[in-house]
């Protein structure tokens, strides 16, 4: 199997991380990794799309923020996205650029999902979080005008085992 090339965007990134000095995430303490992660994100995004509205909300329990990109009488797709992180850092602040460039060229309206960090949260905090926001979303599709639920939704990083987790306990119906 060949390694495929990296794209020119992320070699500028990881050039720019190298460069910077910054010690390596997994030799810091949480606090100080999420500070670091921050401070990236927020350089990495610079101007953000504008959306119609942002709605903070709750979830059961679990934060998540509501991104509509246009404003719309009728029913909207919709996409749950989970932020990656490993587990430790990210939340729906870092990854606020991104949910909006998601709402805005999809066009549809994303619910991003603030789930619960390690280590203070160990697993299976974060997928519990997950499952539920995925589960108020599936519930709540009327309420927050979303068209007929399609169990999709998107993830970068380590976020893909969260989503695999909930979606296949949304696929057997479990609660």
């Amino acid at each position: 199997m060949s390694v495929p090339e990296l794209d020119p965007q992320i070699i500028e990134v990881l050039r720019r991380l190298e460069e910077s000095g910054s010690p390596a995430v997994e030799t810091l303490p949480p606090e100080q990794a999420r500070l670091n992660f921050a401070r990236l994100a927020e350089e990495q995004f610079g101007e953000v799309d504008e959306m119609h509205s942002i709605e903070d909300a709750d979830a059961r329990g679990v934060p998540v923020r509501i991104y509509r990109p246009v404003e719309s009488a009728g029913p909207s797709l919709g996409l749950v996205y989970f932020h990656g992180g490993g587990w430790v850092v990210g939340s729906i602040e870092t990854h606020d650029g991104l949910a909006r460039a998601l709402a805005r060229r999809a066009g549809c309206v994303v619910i991003s999902v603030d789930y619960r960090l390690a280590p203070e949260h160990p697993y299976p905090a974060a997928l519990e979080d997950c499952w539920t926001a995925a589960r108020w979303v599936l519930e709540s599709a009327r309420e927050l005008r979303l068209g007929h639920p399609r169990r999709h939704s998107r993830h970068d990083a380590v976020a893909k085992q969260r989503r695999a987790g909930a979606g296949t306990r949304c696929r057997h119906g479990k609660r």
